[in-house]
């Protein structure tokens, strides 16, 4: 029998199993094997053996299971992220990003007690319309003859709120006018002027008002049956108490005056200082940085309290021998989705030398900078007519005795990963989890990375409620920290915080963002587009 040597042209038709043994009928079936291994079959024909691998990196947590997330802008910029517990790594060029070690360091980059080794940069007056915040305990409110109202969730807790004016009303005092939004129990409130005696009340001027039983919200009117006789030469207290005996009402008061003949022009008064329980003034608040505790991990955050006009800024200068080499600061931004601050660096105080004014929006982020002189100033900025929050500030590879990885804070865990989905749009990589807000990560170079919240724009949205007798009542059509009260029903959960909510009151509907759930009738909303007609 002749011997032949048939043509086998091809050998890229893989690996079939034993029940295509007699299938000789199938096309492929001549260019497969019975058994392809640690082969790559080519679209050319042939086969060739597969790499091998190499060592690269350990993970960063032996005991977990990270995973392997590809982030491929092109064919020369391509990197994979290392999806571990609660951080992300990036390797690139068969080798992890690192950056190399310094002596610089942030001090009390966590603020968990105050704010030491930072200093206040803000620029503007402070406490020009100070407005009081959620939760605050008070005792003292000092005022100066100036503009209208008080605002904000006051705890009364059997204390006293007192108003300390300091040029009289044109005419002796008849009636208070008090609008009140309830928050809390039912509570019993009094109302009583006293003469000033050292920054704080002094003897009592005249009578008490009526005592009022405040149950429900509107405007309540604390009317004294003998009129003190205050004149324009004193300087006088209002202050209204609760009377309660469990001391547990809590309302929110805006304050004006009425002689008799509707809403008169007494008490036009802004705040220029807040007391404490003890007696003691709460720093002016007003663009100005302060620790704050944060609810949501029960830890401090630098606040960055701004008024729309004027700068709140925090500067920390950080000394270093380790200049002209790349540092990379680490930083996370609280805030609703969308808002933003700013961080610079500079080789002197308020400079931007090193790195001029780079935006970074609420979420978690590596800013990659090179000093070239010690020390070098970093300052967090916020020019928003709102308090936003900087926490976990520190340099990757402070103290480190050899070079660090890149790591990039984020809130998955090692459990999440399993149904955690993501896609890709150049130099954006969308996430989305069934128990997070949306985020994406955003590529600025090799070590400058950010995972942010997606500020979305005018929804997406629940079906419109329509049901007759409820409504959603703004305090205000434009602003940030309005409040929306429900009327005849109770929508409001914890988990609505950084949700949209959208007002149809007429013509184009006006949409804001959640930021603080009161109770399940009241939200604390920024306005993103106005509420027309509202």
């Amino acid at each position: 029998m002749p011997r032949v040597n048939p043509l086998q042209s091809a050998f890229n038709a893989g690996e079939l199993g034993p029940r295509m043994a007699a299938r000789v009928d199938f096309a492929k079936y001549q260019n497969a094997g019975s058994r392809v291994e640690n082969m790559i079959p080519l679209p050319q024909g042939g086969l060739m053996r597969r790499p091998g691998t190499r060592y690269v990196a350990a993970a960063r947590d032996h005991d977990k299971r990270p995973r392997l997330i590809p982030f491929e802008f092109s064919t020369e910029q391509a990197y994979v992220l290392e999806a571990c517990d609660g951080c992300f790594r990036f390797f690139r060029n068969k080798g992890q990003i690192v950056v190399p070690a310094t002596d610089a360091a942030i001090s009390n980059g966590t603020f968990d007690a105050d704010l030491t080794g930072w200093d206040d940069r803000s620029t503007g007056s402070a406490a020009i319309g100070h407005d009081l915040l959620a939760g605050d305990r008070i005792d003292t409110l000092q005022f100066s003859q100036a503009v209208s109202q008080i605002w904000g969730d006051v705890s009364l807790n059997r204390s006293n709120i007192g108003l300390k004016l300091t040029t009289a009303l044109s005419g002796d005092v008849a009636r208070a006018v008090v609008s009140i939004v309830q928050s809390n129990a039912p509570f019993n409130a009094v109302a009583r002027i006293y003469t000033d005696s050292s920054g704080s009340p002094g003897v009592q001027v005249g009578v008490d008002s009526a005592t009022v039983n405040v149950n429900a919200t509107g405007l309540f009117t604390f009317e004294w049956s003998a009129k003190p006789n205050v004149t324009a030469a004193t300087t006088y207290w209002v202050v209204f108490s609760d009377t309660t005996a469990d001391g547990t009402g809590s309302a929110e008061i805006s304050l004006c005056a009425d002689q008799g003949s509707g809403f008169a022009t007494g008490f036009n008064d802004t705040i220029t200082s807040i007391a404490d329980g003890s007696g003691a003034i709460i720093p002016d608040r007003d663009l100005r940085t302060r620790v704050d505790i944060e609810t949501a991990n029960s830890n401090g955050a630098l606040a960055l309290e701004g008024n729309g006009s004027d700068v709140a800024a925090a500067e920390q200068d950080v000394t270093t021998t380790n200049t002209g080499q790349e540092h990379v600061l680490r930083f996370r931004v609280i805030g609703a989705a969308g808002d933003t601050i700013k961080v610079r660096i500079g080789n002197t105080t308020g400079g931007d030398q090193v790195l001029p004014d780079r935006e970074v929006a609420t979420g978690f982020h590596s800013v990659a900078f090179t000093p070239e002189m010690s020390p070098f100033y970093v300052q967090f900025r916020n020019e928003a007519n709102k308090t936003i929050h900087v926490d976990d500030v520190a340099l990757i590879g402070s103290g480190a005795g050899s070079a660090m990885p890149v790591e990039l804070t984020v809130p998955y865990l090692e459990a999440d990963y399993t149904t955690l989905k993501w896609a890709q749009s150049a130099d954006v990589m969308y996430f989305a989890h069934p128990d997070y807000a949306p985020h994406k990560l955003e590529r600025r170079g090799n070590t400058t990375w950010s995972l942010v919240e997606v500020a979305f724009a005018d929804g997406p949205y629940l079906d419109e409620n329509t049901v007759s007798g409820q409504t959603l009542d703004p305090s205000a059509v434009s602003g940030n920290g309005i409040t929306i009260t429900a009327v005849g029903h109770s929508p409001f959960v914890d988990g609505d915080v950084g949700r949209l909510i959208r007002l149809r009151p007429s013509g184009e509907p006006g949409y804001a963002i959640i930021t603080e759930v009161v109770s399940p009738e009241q939200v604390r909303a920024d306005v993103k587009r106005v509420f027309a007609n509202a």
